[in-house]
């Protein structure tokens, strides 16, 4: 028997994408520039029609309350400034909250030590986490691991950073 040569190719012919179905325009944000996408009959889309910048004005993060702080009777308090997650600007200043005391004052005589007060609002050690609720104790070392976790969290915002499982 003679051998037949085989003819053709098992390999498909090369694919030319036809990016010619309109799928949805999308506008600039904070991020990211507008576009309108097209997508071609094997699912791969494409970018058209790009702005020529970002709409630093269309913000899509979550308006974060950063550096905010309660006032006491010795400091000044803080509302906090509003800040966007996605692109970290802030939206608006907080503003300074006077402290509730008087100015200490030189006195001529000894004074009485005054008697403790109730304690006030709860603080972020006895409240949590405020993303997760996790709780700190009141010990110096576990109150640093809690700043240290509640930072991570605002980093995770900030930068869309999704942690791995």
């Amino acid at each position: 028997g003679s051998v037949i040569p085989k003819t053709g190719s098992d390999t498909p012919a090369p694919h030319t994408h036809t990016f010619d179905t309109f799928v949805a325009h999308h506008d600039a944000t904070c991020c990211e520039k507008g576009y309108d996408e097209y997508k071609c009959d094997c699912g791969m889309t494409e970018k058209r029609n790009e702005t020529a910048a970002v709409d630093a004005d269309n913000h899509v993060g979550t308006v974060l309350t950063v550096g905010a702080r309660e006032a006491t009777e010795t400091q000044d308090g803080y509302t906090g400034d509003k800040v966007c997650s996605a692109c970290g600007k802030t939206l608006t200043t907080g503003s300074v909250i006077p402290k509730t005391g008087t100015e200490p004052t030189d006195p001529t005589e000894p004074t009485e030590p005054e008697e403790p007060t109730e304690p006030g609002e709860p603080t972020v050690y006895e409240t949590g986490c405020p993303y997760c609720g996790k709780t700190h104790d009141g010990n110096i070392l576990d109150r640093l691991l809690g700043l240290i976790h509640t930072f991570l969290h605002v980093i995770r915002t900030l930068f869309k950073v999704v942690p791995k499982n």
